[in-house]
């Protein structure tokens, strides 16, 4: 018994010592590490630079802490530098319940950046709440998609705050309200004065809910959107004269037919309201005559970004278009190179596809009366592009608008008259349609192959083009047919006659469209015709 108790304290010795020394291991070991890791010249930069390179990271990401603050726990040495760095613990987007408040510790003094997409998230109305009595801090406050009653929660929860705070450092305020189709009852808060914004505020962003007319002018605001409900009525003259004191205003967008506008266009005609800094204009919802009225009294120098909506069938398409286009020659856009006419929409842009980027775009919504109109007939779709390209093709900047680029929806336009449109166009380089007007297009190229009359010194028809996009029939098929061998000789042909003629089409996409067989497809390609086949 007495050995077997020996051997058991003897064990348990050895098991200790080596306890000790695997401890005694591993601090040697981070010790070495830490000391490797000095070495290191991420360690040598300066504090505020290291400060400078977290921030980056952190406004690079959606800013939610879980997407950048890892960071912090790099190093000791990261660690510290990030914990005393106030700057880094200000964005409060869609913030978790825990990490608030040593957010909000390790921010101390600095202003703040609030966003909350929603409230439906367990202890996100906690947590807001926990922010807002910093509201005297907060520089950047944003709200998604909040719940109809969420102003009047808001005013109650401020109300704990005192009666004599101010939100003094806000500089951007947007608040998004759920739409409520139940007529409202009794008293409404706005969004002004629940949060009551000093004159350092610049950014306004209110969508849904209400707001009243009679908070304005702001002249000190650069950004305005009224996306809700007006309180009140707005006189014509009231509406002009608020906008001529708010000369400031970079971006502008408005829901017209909420404003409860009356007695617009004002008599006698007012004068003009020039908006010298004025970038970008948006107004939805509008009426034709209304809009046109507005564009023709707004000077602009520097617009460059411009967005009109009717709330109702537009009567006289082509006025509308001018109206539109007239702001080109008054504004700073860049050249429109890109065309897009879809049913009751048309863009020109500077780019491709419009984004928040600072690209020069038109883009119009102009409802049709859908009894009226049937776009898949011949006379009136063509009537609807004719009208448009009416306004574009003459205009007197033509290098403001040298269409390169054009997009068209499923319309069906005779053979003539698609060639009227569009094949003297002296800029067009690539070309997108969908099935019947691709049908006209080949028919178009085929013809110009086969024509007695077309001379080395005639133009042919689409001089500059390189590309086309065919849309085809086919996008959600499962089997997908071969392409006809007349529709292939008519495209071949005209593909073959443009290259021997030194201007080649280089490059066919086929979306949904009928197959190719290896033969078509080689011969495409020995005419230098690029071939990319996608379903959609």
């Amino acid at each position: 018994m007495g050995t077997e108790d020996s051997y058991l304290e003897v064990q348990r010795t050895i098991d200790l010592e080596l306890t000790n020394l695997s401890a005694l291991t591993q601090e040697t070991t981070r010790q070495l590490n830490s000391r490797r890791n000095a070495l290191a010249p991420a360690f040598k930069l300066p504090d505020d630079v290291l400060v400078d390179i977290f921030l980056s990271i952190r406004d690079s990401s959606d800013r939610r802490p879980k997407n950048w603050h890892q960071i912090t726990q790099i190093c000791g040495y990261w660690r510290s530098v990030a914990v005393m760095a106030p700057s880094l613990w200000t964005s409060f987007y869609d913030p978790p319940h825990a990490l608030t408040p040593l957010m909000l510790e390790r921010s101390q003094a600095a202003p703040l950046d609030v966003y909350f997409s929603n409230l439906k998230r367990k202890h996100s109305t906690t947590t807001l709440m926990s922010i807002l009595h910093n509201i005297e801090r907060i520089r950047t406050l944003a709200f998604g998609t909040m719940p109809s009653d969420f102003l009047d929660t808001i005013h109650n929860a401020l109300a704990n705050v005192g009666w004599n705070w101010k939100s003094s450092l806000l500089e951007s305020l947007t608040v998004g309200i759920m739409y409520n189709p139940a007529p409202r009852s009794g008293s409404v808060r706005v969004a002004m004065e629940v949060f009551r914004p000093t004159c350092l505020l610049r950014k306004l962003y209110l969508t849904g809910g209400h707001y009243d007319w009679n908070m304005l002018p702001l002249p000190s605001l650069t950004h305005l959107d009224l996306y809700g409900e007006s309180l009140s009525e707005v006189s014509g003259a009231q509406f002009i004269e608020t906008l001529r004191h708010m000369q400031n205003l970079e971006v502008l967008g408005i829901e017209w037919e909420s404003m409860n506008l009356r007695q617009y266009p004002p008599t006698p005609c007012p004068q003009p309201i020039h908006l010298p800094y004025l970038r970008k204009l948006e107004i939805v919802k509008g009426h034709q005559d209304h809009i046109e009225s507005f564009l023709s009294l707004v000077t602009h120098p520097r617009l460059h970004q411009l967005s009109l909506g009717s709330s109702d069938p537009v009567n006289d398409i082509v006025t509308f278009i001018q109206s539109a286009t007239s702001s080109v020659g008054k504004g700073q856009f860049r050249p429109l190179e890109f065309l897009r006419i879809e049913f009751e929409y048309v863009t020109m842009s500077a780019a491709p596809w419009l984004s928040d980027s600072d690209e020069s775009y038109i883009h119009i919504d102009a409802p049709i009366d859908e009894e009226e109109f049937d776009p898949n007939d011949d006379g009136r779709g063509f009537e609807f592009i004719a009208d448009i390209l009416s306004c574009i093709t003459p205009f007197d900047c033509p290098a403001k608008i040298p269409l390169r680029h054009i997009y068209l929806d499923s319309w069906d336009v005779p053979i003539d008259d698609f060639s009227h449109l569009f094949a003297s166009l002296p800029h067009l380089e690539s070309i997108e349609v969908h099935h019947n007007l691709a049908l006209a297009l080949f028919r178009i190229l085929n013809i110009a192959s086969t024509s007695e009359n077309l001379t080395p010194d005639v133009p042919i028809p689409f001089p500059k083009l390189q590309k086309i996009v065919w849309n085809g029939d086919h996008q959600y098929s499962r089997s997908v047919p071969v392409l006809s061998a007349t529709l292939y000789n008519e495209l071949y042909n005209g593909l073959l006659f443009r290259h021997a003629r030194g201007v080649p089409i280089t490059r066919l996409e086929l979306v949904g469209c009928e197959r190719l067989v290896e033969n078509q497809a080689n011969q495409l390609e020995e005419i230098g015709v690029v071939i990319v086949v996608r379903q959609r």
